[in-house]
């Protein structure tokens, strides 16, 4: 008898109070967990571990992608770049080229960035991305828009304004530039002692000090003397008068002149040299002559190889200067 009823059930479907529900579609991610008062059936999402893995990124439409940015405009120092990798799936990150024309790239470091453009730059990062940490890797570079300015620098002493003058992004600004957005030189300047401080960022209770004779930069055009300026940075123009005397450097030196001495300022032969922008394609370093005179009008000569101070540091060589001071860089002899 229960034989020939599963037979029946089987043929004609079940009898009524048996219905089957209905079975209704589900949008994707959802699965049917039951059935509510009304008899309507009732849906939670799945979970992600039982989603399907999104599709693959194709490595064409990667490539495409690559090739839309911008190939004609030049990254410059000082320009803030919006720098992704699609398959990371993370919002880009703003990177900052430094005053070396250098960006810091996560996974890779310090990468030249100046003179590239967005379109070589990135392919160049994808490439090296996936010799080491990628399979794929779609790097998309842009401009950072809502950049105005990377820094300040601060103008002290013998100027028009003292105050702060603002770094504006995408430009380099040397120090004979802050100091004409600061107004320039006052009467009581002496243009030709100029001092910038760099606080170090890893130790803040030290910083480096650079000399410079902005009068001689703007009378001879020589940008290669005139530092460019990082953010932080701190221009002091000296007073005239200030100094405890001159030192005299000629011969085979890119920058001979009389040069001051300021007022508890320590320079040695070797800085002097570096600070006339060093020697000529001529210049004899290995035999440098200074002359010192004493206060009975007596003059002493000493012959210094001032080569290997710079290329061995020798420094117990070096000597400090002093006031009245000359320097004589003969030429080197040449033969053919």
């Amino acid at each position: 008898m229960i034989f020939r009823l599963l037979v029946i059930f089987a043929l004609v479907g079940l009898p009524t109070g048996f219905a089957q529900p209905e079975t209704l579609p589900t949008a994707p991610g959802t699965n049917i967990v039951g059935t509510n008062n009304a008899g309507s059936p009732v849906a939670e999402p799945v979970p992600d571990a039982y989603l399907p893995p999104a599709p693959p990124i194709d490595q064409n439409d990667s490539h495409d992608a690559m090739t839309l940015l911008d190939n004609k405009k030049q990254i410059k120092v000082g320009d803030q770049l919006e720098y992704m990798v699609v398959e990371d799936r993370e919002p880009p990150e703003v990177l900052l080229v430094d005053e070396d024309g250098q960006i810091e790239i996560p996974l890779l470091g310090k990468m030249p960035a100046d003179s590239h453009t967005a379109q070589d730059l990135a392919f160049t990062i994808s490439e090296a991305l996936k010799k080491e940490h990628y399979y794929q890797a779609t790097v998309l570079i842009s401009e950072h828009q809502a950049a105005n300015r990377r820094g300040i620098v601060l103008v002290m002493g013998e100027v028009q304004r003292e105050g702060v003058v603002e770094i504006p992004s995408g430009d380099i600004l040397r120090v004979s530039d802050a100091i004409m957005r600061a107004g320039g030189f006052n009467l009581y300047a002496d243009p030709t002692r100029v001092s910038m401080i760099r606080p170090n960022a890893q130790n803040p209770e030290s910083s480096q000090r650079f000399d410079i004779n902005v009068g001689q930069i703007l009378e001879t055009g020589r940008l290669d003397q005139d530092l460019i300026l990082r953010a932080n940075d701190r221009i002091f123009v000296g007073r005239r008068g200030d100094s405890s005397g001159q030192y005299t450097l000629s011969g085979a030196v890119r920058s001979p002149g009389v040069y001051p001495i300021s007022i508890g300022q320590k320079i040695t032969l070797s800085e002097a040299i570096l600070i006339s922008g060093g020697f000529t394609e001529f210049g004899d370093g290995s035999d440098v002559t200074l002359m010192r005179y004493g206060e009975d009008g007596s003059r002493t000569e000493r012959e210094i190889n001032v080569n290997e101070i710079l290329e061995k540091g020798r420094q117990d060589n070096d000597v400090l200067l002093q006031p009245g001071d000359r320097i004589i860089v003969d030429e080197k002899w040449v033969t053919f």
